[in-house]
This record gives structure tokens, sequence and C-alpha cells, in this order.
């Protein structure tokens, strides 16, 4: 990407690695425009701390903090990234002191610049910051108050060049291409099963009466002549227990 012509951002080359650093005082008519509207806001302040109820000055005197910190921030505060040894370095403070942070360039997620305030309503006057995404989730703030759009693009093109994650990025885009191709050329999974006997649902029908007519017909065919040997018993039996003198004498 192309160096903006004017850009407030300054780049220092060393040993170490390369260091893109936002001065202080970078937005001068924003911090003079705060700065005065926080003086007026604090005299109100003192007003009500002799006029008002206690709620009103605590209520007031708080956001007069944030009004405070905020001119300071715009006046004073600073910015430092530094690219070196595959680590990305931020130093963001007040005078030179504030946080630090160091983060190996394999955790990095994405570098973007995003828009951190709009003013006016209008998309030429939004202020721009670069955020910083690691793998696990969390964001840093490397730098912001950034008036170019096109300054802070390319702030985030130089440090992702310098710390090797284009070419990063590539490699793991390879790799996903690869394994694309290889799941293309292997086709669907084939799952190959033993072919089952086809059975025929009325032929297994058929059997299943024939059997059950078969039993049957054994069955009646064998209740017949089963009672009749029955009888013949039973009778021969009873003739059995009658008395001769009885039998012997014909009937009148």
């Amino acid at each position: 990407m192309v160096q903006p012509a004017h850009t407030k951002v300054i780049v220092s080359m060393h040993s170490g690695g390369t260091e893109f650093y936002f001065p202080a005082f970078r937005n001068p008519g924003r911090a003079l425009g705060l700065l005065v509207f926080t003086l007026i806001w604090s005299g109100v302040v003192y007003f009500l701390y002799s006029h008002a109820p206690l709620f009103f000055f605590v209520v007031f005197g708080l956001f007069d903090l944030l009004l405070v910190y905020g001119a300071f921030h715009l006046t004073l505060g600073s910015a430092r990234i530094g690219v070196a040894n595959g680590e990305i370095l931020s130093r963001t403070g007040i005078f030179g002191i504030g946080s630090a942070h160091r983060i190996p360039a394999s955790d990095v997620a994405s570098i973007v610049p995003v828009v951190s305030m709009q003013q006016g309503g209008t998309s030429g006057n939004a202020l721009y910051a670069i955020r910083l995404r690691t793998k696990n989730g969390r964001k840093y703030t490397l730098a912001d108050e950034i008036d170019s759009r096109q300054e802070a693009r390319w702030v985030v093109a130089q440090i992702e060049t310098l710390a090797g994650l284009n070419s990063i990025r590539m490699s793991k885009w390879i790799q996903r291409l690869a394994c694309r191709l290889r799941l293309r050329n292997r086709g669907p999974a084939r799952y190959f099963t033993r072919p089952q006997p086809k059975k025929s649902v009325a032929a297994s029908l058929a059997v299943f009466a024939l059997v059950t007519m078969a039993m049957f017909g054994w069955v009646f065919w064998r209740t017949p002549r089963g009672a009749s040997r029955g009888v013949a018993r039973a009778l021969q039996q009873r003739r059995a227990r009658i008395p001769f003198h009885v039998a012997s004498f014909p009937h009148t």
C-alpha cells in the first residue's frame, strides 16, 4: 500500500526493528475545543459546590473528571507501536507513562483500523483507531485519534508486513486449500455391504398358509378315529362290568 502524502505518524528504524510513533497533540483543534469545554464545565462544578445540594455537585463532578481525563489524553497522550523479533510492542499513555503490551506475532488474529469517533455526522470527520485482536479473543488499542483513514490503513499494512502476518495467513490459506482439494479428489465416502437375498413376502405368506392348513388337516384327520376308538373302549369296559347272571337271561 502506498504511503499517504501527509502523515502524522513518525516512523523510525533501528537495529531492533521498526517503530511507529503517534505524538501528543496530533489533533490540535479537537484538543483545544475539549480543553475549553472542560474549563467551562469545571467552573459550573465549582459554582454547584458553593450554591447547590451535594448530589448535583457529585454527579457533575464525576462527569468533570471524565472531561479532564479526555482533555489530557487528547493533549498529552501518545502511542508507540514497535515491531521486532516476531513481536508487536505497544505502549500508550500520558507523558509517556502508561500501559505496555508485548504480543507475539503468532498469537495475533487480526489488526484492523476501526472508527473510534464520528464528528459532525459525516464520514470525512471520523477518527480512527488501530485495534489488535489475539487468537484468545483479547483486544488491544494500539493507537487512536487518527484523523485519516488512509494513514490508519497504511500503518496496519506496514505492521502486518513487518510482523510476517501476511505470510502466516498465506500459509494457512494454502493449507486449507490443499485440504479441500484432497477431500474433493477423494470423493464421497463409499460403504460396501453384502447383498442380502431378496425374500418375497407373497412366498412367505403362502408357505405359512400351507403349513397352517396341513397342521389343522392332520388334527381333524386324527380326531374322529381317536374318538371312535375311545367310544368302543368305553363300551367294552361297561360290558365287562355287567354280572354274568344278568347278561345270560334274555329280555322279556
